[in-house]
């Protein structure tokens, strides 16, 4: 992950969730839940506080 070595942790969580979303839109639901475990991992190293954004995320 080229973005979580360059600490472009905003833009990769973009990306996941955008990628999780369009899979389980899908019926993809292995590679949705695959993508959306990153998410979660991604968002604890990247350390930023839990915003209203986030939340909304997850709650989707």
């Amino acid at each position: 992950m080229k973005y979580l070595g360059q600490n472009r942790y905003g833009e990769l969580l973009d990306l996941l969730y955008e990628g999780a979303t369009t899979l389980l839109t899908h019926n993809q639901q292995h590679s949705g839940t695959d993508l959306s475990v990153l998410f979660i991992e991604v968002l604890e190293k990247s350390q930023q506080g839990v915003s209203e954004e986030i939340l909304m995320k997850l709650g989707r």
